[in-house]
């Protein structure tokens, strides 16, 4: 093999390993964004389950509150003066 060959055939191999590392880094790069969209959509879903048990949260507080304030009204009868 002379030298002009050994050299072109070296090149391939550096181009070769060269573009392996590319795609695994490509690859290390699509698993980490996989990896921050599972956690965004993760939450994303947390957020809505505590705005929903908020929101329950307070249309019970409200219904609760409706009640005993209805209810106390009954009892007492109207005000005098």
């Amino acid at each position: 093999m002379t030298t002009k060959q050994k050299l072109v055939a070296a090149t391939k191999q550096a181009k070769q390993r060269l573009v392996e590392a590319a795609d695994a880094a490509l690859v290390e790069q699509g698993k980490a964004a996989r990896t921050r969209q599972r956690k965004r959509a993760r939450r994303s879903a947390l957020k809505t389950v505590a705005k929903v048990v908020a929101f329950a949260g307070a249309a019970t507080a409200a219904v609760i509150g409706a009640k005993a304030s209805t209810r106390g009204t009954r009892r007492r009868g109207p005000a005098t003066t």
